[in-house]
């Protein structure tokens, strides 16, 4: 048995309560007003009040109705929610959009700019009930800006994934025209483009994908003299180019501007990318590469070729490092080392594998050591990895030291070792998991981690 949105509505509030199945992870970054989450354990049914109905909840409705039908043999009257909480997204969604809120003196108190419309709800749904995005993230999203320079290879895949996570308006600078010799790597051009600009074809293809966002097109060069005015009005800047003079230009300008971008270059089977972010002290482009290569000394594309996958999996990644930036994942790391704080990661993973994990996504050096277990396994117990890189990092007495983690084996090696531990609510361990491990502290996000670890920043 189903009950619609609508039809919940006609209920009376004290007739029933919701009922959230869909894990303590998705219900803390997330979840009806006043609903109450449960992990579908029958074996603490008890829990449930049987003096009120039932209306029964996952993400799209398939999870929850035999859940719900499982209560209503057990005595419960209980309801699955039609279309779950998406339904329940877009409801609300539309809602809002119909809302005629006026003030006094009869101006709109909220602008949809900043609103989903519900046609974005259901587009961005897959992002949305991502715990580190929601609709909050997808917000962040709609009122970005993000300045693509180059519409080529690596431009043309970080185009195409920017504009479908809706990023809300993004700028495309390129003087080139489409030619047929690109098509096999910048899949944002067609072959009835050739000829056309290539800022201008990729604003047509982006559109197509993606009518909600507003796409800028700059059919020029990178200059000295144009870049400030370019780069001003954005929040990120994507470096798509194939020369190193624009790219360098890029970089100062980035570096003096104070804006973040991502860099990245391609050839034959292989490519690199690299992102600034000033606020971070990171170091910059002219930072590892210092200066312009002499002319003819390192070949292009053109000259060396270029498997066209490869511009596709880097430009997709540049697409995903603007999207991190913009929701701000990693946002906790950067305020820790700031705060003056050392960090350090504790995994019996093996140590080299470790390391190029968090390489790979480009947080190692955030780290001041990256301990794990040993090849060999002789360092394998997560008590014995703790250990180890407080060795490392020259901490004689754990009392200075805190263990975060998602499992119990974080736990238990904390104390172990004699530290403390925070278990957090939103990896792979349970709030019973790390309760029953004797965790101290749980934190359910990442700002009550914060202010866990950070208590001065508190208000």
């Amino acid at each position: 048995m189903e009950i619609t949105v609508q039809q919940v509505e006609l209920l009376s509030d004290d007739d029933y309560i919701y009922l959230d199945v869909r894990g303590e992870i998705a219900y803390q970054h997330g979840h009806i007003p006043k609903a109450y989450e449960w992990a579908g354990d029958f074996s603490h049914i008890e829990e449930l009040p049987k003096d009120k109905r039932l209306i029964v909840y996952c993400n799209y409705g398939e999870k929850s109705a035999p859940i719900a039908e499982q209560l209503r043999q057990e005595g419960y009257e209980a309801l699955n929610l039609s279309g779950g909480y998406r339904e329940w997204l877009l409801h609300v969604t539309s809602q809002k959009e119909q809302m005629q809120d006026v003030s006094k003196d009869g101006l709109h108190l909220f602008s949809s700019t900043e609103e989903l419309t519900p046609d974005e709800v259901k587009r961005y749904d897959r992002q949305i009930i991502l715990p580190q995005v929601g609709s909050d993230g997808q917000k962040k999203l709609k009122k970005s800006k993000v300045l693509i320079i180059g519409a080529g290879g690596l431009g043309a895949p970080a185009a195409l994934y920017l504009a479908g996570a809706g990023v809300g308006t993004i700028g495309i600078v390129d003087a080139d025209d489409v030619s047929v010799s690109n098509l096999q790597r910048q899949i944002i051009h067609t072959s009835k483009r050739e000829g056309t600009n290539k800022a201008e074809s990729a604003k047509k293809s982006m559109l197509e994908l993606n009518e909600h966002i507003k796409v800028n097109t700059y059919p020029e060069y990178l200059y000295a003299d144009n870049a400030e005015e370019l780069f001003k009005e954005y929040d990120f800047i994507i470096d798509a180019v194939d020369n190193f003079e624009t790219k360098f230009l890029i970089n100062d300008t980035c570096v003096l501007l104070k804006k973040p971008f991502c860099h990245a270059g391609i050839l034959q089977f292989q490519g690199q990318v690299m992102t600034y972010v000033p606020e971070e002290d990171q170091p910059c482009y002219r930072c590892i590469f210092e200066e312009i290569p002499e002319s003819g000394s390192v070949p292009n594309c053109s000259q060396a070729g270029i498997i066209g996958a490869v511009a596709g999996i880097i430009g997709c990644i540049q697409a995903l490092e603007a999207i991190k930036y913009l929701l701000g994942i990693g946002e906790l790391l950067t305020a820790l080392r700031r705060s003056g704080k050392t960090l350090a990661v504790a995994t019996s993973k093996p140590e080299p594998f470790a390391v190029k994990i968090l390489e790979h996504f480009g947080i190692a050096d955030r780290f001041a050591y990256i301990a794990g277990g040993t090849l060999d396994e002789t360092r394998t117990k997560k008590a014995e990895v703790i250990r180890y890189a407080l060795e490392r990092l020259g901490i004689p007495s754990g009392l200075s030291a805190v263990m975060v983690g998602d499992r119990k084996y974080d736990i238990v090696g904390a104390r172990g070792v004699g530290i403390a531990s925070i278990g957090v609510l939103y990896g792979y361990g349970t709030r019973a998991e790390l309760s029953e491990a004797g965790a101290p502290f749980l934190a359910a996000d990442i700002a009550e981690l914060g202010s866990l670890l950070m208590p001065e920043r508190v208000p």
